[in-house]
């Protein structure tokens, strides 16, 4: 069922860590050097524009299986590797207090990550979902199975700001980051099978 494909599309996408790092980005380079959480979102924007760009250029040329399994996989290998970095910065470096080299290379290492997590996201599951409920929906179904399918995005996106501000607060980012790396390789595993 196409509305299945669509929704199912924006769950993982929801669900990946994107929103998370959309609520979250300060956590994300929390400790050691102070990096202005806005220019860490501006670079995350910016690659995310590059990302949906790059989508734009290459969606008729490539097999979507095969650039979502790609991107899936490198947004999963980021979440760890950011999981990894923020455990570290805060719990065996204690990066909180002070500057060293290896506390600013492992801020800017975030920095970078999360970016790279945005740009194969607006290369992936971010530009694709959409592309698919137009090229899908808009043949198949009514306008009725794109709210549908919308109202499962937003919902998902809802939730998974809420939990992940709770867990954010009570477990800390790296274990955040950890289920988002988790999510990830489950839509992984999904897609391998599909």
């Amino acid at each position: 069922c196409p509305m299945l494909v669509c929704s199912t599309i924006h769950l993982f996408k929801t669900s990946s860590g994107y929103e998370l790092l959309l609520s979250f980005i300060s956590h994300s380079i929390q400790g050691g050097v102070s990096i202005d959480p806005n220019v860490a979102s501006l670079f995350f924007g910016i690659f995310l524009v590059f990302g949906s760009i790059l989508f734009l250029l290459i969606h008729h040329k490539v097999s979507w299986k095969k650039l979502l399994l790609v991107t899936t996989l490198i947004q999963a290998i980021a979440n760890f590797l950011l999981a990894l970095m923020l455990h570290l910065s805060m719990n065996v470096f204690n990066c909180s207090t002070g500057g060293s080299t290896l506390c600013v290379f492992l801020q800017y290492s975030r920095v970078f990550l999360t970016s790279i997590f945005g740009f194969t996201m607006a290369l992936g599951w971010g530009s694709l979902s959409y592309w698919l409920m137009g090229e899908i929906l808009h043949h198949h179904y009514t306008r009725i199975s794109a709210g549908i399918v919308m109202f499962i995005n937003y919902t998902s996106a809802s939730l998974n700001q809420a939990i992940g501000g709770l867990l954010v607060e009570y477990a800390g980012s790296a274990v955040v980051f950890m289920g988002s790396g988790i999510v990830c390789l489950i839509g992984f595993s999904v897609q391998c099978f599909y």
